[in-house]
């Protein structure tokens, strides 16, 4: 195992998640058919991404921050998204704005500023609601006080009584 964020790569994050995926889809199969919440889904892939990062803090939708300074937490408020969701819609903006984003599962070292993957899952095909999703990635990698190292989007596709996973893994640029 690696000792520090700077020794690990992709290729050791996408190991691990594809054992959790597959351990998700054998153990909680009825959470596919038919295709269950996004949250509920989330909550049970953390569980088992649990066993593949044992030395790792993996939280759902965890709205914290630690200011370097004080090291009190905040919410993550950003400035960055060029994408906004409003009144049930998306809408591209010239400028970005300062919204809150809260990933839907972080891999992380609570109270330090280790933040190894930020993951957006997805259970519809909505392109407008997976383009916010990915522009937040976006946001998570380079905005300073989050600064993912990797951003990782899965979509549970559904599929006439099955299901496809497709999954991204971006680097931090």
């Amino acid at each position: 195992m690696p000792e520090n964020i700077d020794q690990i790569d992709s290729e050791w994050i996408i190991e691990r998640v594809d054992r959790a995926i597959s351990n998700l889809e054998r153990q909680e199969a009825t959470l596919f058919n038919p295709l269950g919440s996004e949250r509920n889904i989330a909550q049970r892939f953390a569980r088992w991404l649990e066993d593949e990062f044992p030395d790792w803090n993996i939280d759902c939708e965890y709205g914290q921050i630690v200011n370097s300074v004080n090291h009190t937490a905040k919410t993550k408020v950003v400035e960055m998204l060029l994408i906004r969701q409003r009144n049930g819609g998306f809408r591209r903006l010239t400028s970005p704005q300062r919204i809150k984003v809260v990933p839907d599962i972080i891999i992380h070292h609570r109270g330090r500023r280790e933040n190894l993957v930020a993951i957006e899952i997805k259970t519809s095909n909505d392109f407008e609601e997976i383009e916010f999703d990915k522009e937040k990635l976006r946001v998570y990698r380079e905005y300073e006080p989050l600064r993912y190292r990797y951003s990782l989007f899965i979509r549970f596709e559904p599929m006439a009584g099955e299901h496809k996973i497709v999954a991204e893994i971006q680097l931090n640029p």
